[in-house]
């Protein structure tokens, strides 16, 4: 079975097609492609054109709400709940919708399959993902989904096979673009930093992550601050573009300014937090991982971070600073905690459930 993935991000796309798929390795695609995001179908009929004829295509959908907590066949009923969603998730279901469109007109007769990023936070005990307003908001499903399942996803996966241990508890790192951190307790999430939204939690790349709800209060009470000027404040203009002077990790590092240093340290001071807050509710740490853009590269960042953490007896090794494979452990043999980075595989996870899906129709 041939699947064709496309990962749908705030700015890009990612394609990947796969031939083969087991659960005991993660296979290399037989074509991949990225095209940047500019609201237009032509190009992206292009690429998908260029890619070998599939049996099956498998997107990432970023927000499944209370109705989709497992891959799902795309019909149309379930196409135009996603779009429903969008408000939830306004700078990546846009881009999803346009994908599944453009494939079906491309691939009419192709199944088409989302694979949903809340849905590995679906385990998520009430306590955690109930937030403290009236209970009836609750009801109305207004509560913590989570996101970056997928990648959330395959670590736990990945992690399960390099590290042969149970119990096992683990505080997952998807620092990127978009960041947040998961608490996986043999192979499940209990615990992550985002929430309903994918702006709780983390100081990310140009969102915000949490702040007090009375700020935006303040802001459109006695700012005048419109409702669409604060969407975009939040999505598209804060976070380390915010504070310092770009919204990349490696220029703000290299670029140490006052606004750029306060960027990274704020980042790190609630990087380090957030981490804290997972280990509690963990009840200890087994193993921290680190994936994603800046958590596969920035050996700074992960310095940090440990040299946080040393008083759990957590140390690294030289191999934290040194060029290795994708997937490597950077911890020092006396470590107390195993501290891994492992390369982001969501194209892979992708694939492999939607073959699952389908293999079971």
């Amino acid at each position: 079975m041939k699947i064709l993935v496309i990962n749908g991000g705030s700015s890009s796309y990612k394609f990947a097609l796969f031939s083969s798929l087991t659960t005991e390795k993660v296979e290399a695609p037989i074509w991949k492609a990225e095209m940047s995001w500019v609201g237009d179908e032509a190009p992206f009929s292009v690429y998908l054109q260029e890619a070998p004829s599939p049996d099956a295509i498998g997107h990432r959908v970023v927000h499944g709400g209370a109705d989709f907590s497992t891959p799902t066949l795309l019909t149309p009923t379930v196409l135009q709940k996603i779009e429903e969603l969008t408000p939830l998730a306004p700078l990546h279901h846009p881009v999803h919708l346009q994908a599944m469109r453009v494939c079906r007109e491309v691939f009419p007769h192709v199944p088409q399959v989302g694979v949903f990023d809340t849905a590995f936070h679906s385990t998520l005990p009430e306590f955690v993902k109930t937030y403290p307003i009236p209970y009836e908001w609750r009801e109305r499903k207004i509560y913590k989904y989570g996101f970056h399942g997928i990648n959330h996803n395959y670590c736990a996966w990945r992690m399960k096979q390099l590290v042969k241990r149970e119990p096992f508890r683990l505080v997952n790192c998807h620092l990127g673009s978009g960041s947040s951190l998961a608490a996986i307790q043999d192979g499940v999430s209990v615990d992550t930093s985002m929430g309903m939204t994918p702006l709780e939690g983390l100081m990310m790349a140009t969102r915000s992550g949490s702040i007090d709800p009375g700020v935006l209060l303040y802001l459109m009470q006695n700012e005048g601050v419109t409702l669409e000027a604060l969407k975009k404040m939040l999505y598209s203009e804060s976070g380390l573009k915010g504070i310092g002077d770009t919204a990349d990790m490696r220029t703000l590092l290299q670029n140490p300014s006052q606004k750029n240093s306060l960027a990274v340290e704020m980042y790190l001071h609630r990087l380090i937090c957030g981490i804290g807050s997972m280990i509690a509710s963990l009840g200890g740490i087994d193993s921290l991982c680190f994936t994603g853009g800046i958590g596969q590269n920035s050996a700074f960042i992960r310095e940090k971070v440990v040299k946080a953490f040393a008083f759990l007896g957590i140390e690294l090794s030289p191999e934290n600073t040194q060029s290795g494979p994708s997937d490597r452990c950077i911890s020092s043999p006396s470590s107390k905690v195993e501290v891994w980075v492992l390369a982001a595989q969501e194209e892979w996870m992708i694939a492999h459930q939607t073959k699952e899906l389908l293999s079971t129709k």
